[in-house]
């Protein structure tokens, strides 16, 4: 997946997803750390070949990601959603250390935004920028966990300031960082639908408190083989077996040698008018079939190079491991659209 966006610089990209990868919803539980499903499901979304997350107003759906970095007191949260009709939604996104809730970004039912500390309102957006019902609009929240003199929150809607920079005490409890953030609107009285789902922190040296605006997440699926074929196909050719939506395990590659690998050509990304790719995110699904200790990583080929991302302890039940890329890890040269087309994901065995 590519994280593109226009006139801002990068911070340290944590995660994204398109929710194009798959159309099934029983697929969510392996990349995320807790998934509620009831009143869950797959639909299409803002833009042609793409899909949202939709969460029915009268079931239970939670998304939550256990970040998978070193925790950080400042998180970027992007998200696009649409409300079937305005209601109030307490628990829009919500940012933990551990299982202390720290904030939560909340929708009142007039359409204005507002960020709560452990229920009681923090902040809230004039009634001149709100959320209207059944149009697509792009949340950007910027918040610094701290207590007073060292919080700070922001907000942006559509690109538009709806919270400037302001410093308040946003940590609830525990340790000023966020390890945790959920995703819900269940039971608010409306369907809502999420895509372009974009995590970062301040972490970066580029420009780490500025706000993302209007982010897109596409995803790039497999089409061809790439420069290495080493593992084995349970059928056809390696490519073949990785490139479905929703991702199949009737067919698979596999192997036991130790750093062996498989790369692929993907898709090209979109041309857009004044488009920046602000990180690349390498997804692979794995697992073992028998006992043993066993790890794999995401691979992301360029320039000739594989480069490796984080060891994933594998288990018999699927996984995904993922590797971010902030810019091309060839030559440390900010990303662009010819960049992202010459990549190739893979999976690696690497224990």
């Amino acid at each position: 997946e590519q994280v593109r966006a226009r006139g801002v610089s990068a911070m340290t990209g944590v995660w994204s997803d398109s929710f194009g990868w798959t159309n099934a919803v029983s697929d969510l539980a392996k990349r995320y750390t807790a998934v509620t499903t009831s009143g869950m499901s797959l639909i299409a979304g803002p833009r042609a070949s793409q899909q949202a997350l939709r969460i029915l107003n009268n079931g239970t759906a939670v998304l939550e990601l256990t970040l998978p970095t070193t925790p950080n007191a400042r998180v970027i949260v992007g998200i696009r959603f649409k409300i079937a009709a305005l209601v109030a939604i307490g628990d829009f996104i919500t940012l933990y250390d551990g299982t202390t809730v720290h904030d939560t970004v909340s929708l009142l039912s007039n359409g204005t935004l507002q960020i709560e500390r452990a229920g009681t309102t923090l902040i809230a957006g004039p009634t001149t920028e709100v959320a209207t019902a059944e149009v697509w609009h792009y949340l950007c929240v910027n918040i610094l966990i701290g207590d007073a003199g060292v919080g700070e929150v922001e907000m942006r809607l559509d690109n538009n300031e709806v919270i400037a920079p302001t410093v308040l005490d946003t940590r609830n409890a525990g340790t000023a960082q966020v390890t945790r953030i959920a995703i819900s609107g269940a039971g608010g009285g409306a369907d809502i639908a999420y895509c372009d789902y974009v995590i970062m922190d301040g972490a970066g040296s580029s420009n780490n408190t500025t706000l993302t605006v209007d982010p897109r997440v596409d995803y790039l699926g497999v089409t061809g083989a790439g420069a290495t074929t080493q593992l084995d196909p349970s059928a056809g050719s390696n490519y073949q077996n990785v490139d479905e939506v929703p991702p199949s395990t009737a067919d698979y590659n596999s192997t036991d040698v130790l750093n062996e690998l498989d790369t692929y050509a993907i898709a090209d990304l979109d041309l857009l008018t004044s488009q920046q790719v602000y990180f690349t995110n390498a997804v692979a699904l794995m697992h073992k079939d028998d006992a043993g200790a066993r790890s794999g990583a995401a691979v992301l080929r360029s320039g000739g190079t594989d480069f490796v991302g984080a060891n994933l302890a594998l288990s018999t039940t699927e996984h995904y491991t993922n590797r971010l890329d902030d810019v091309d890890p060839f030559d440390s040269a900010t990303w662009t659209r010819n960049k992202v087309n010459a990549t190739e994901p893979g999976a690696k065995l690497t224990v």
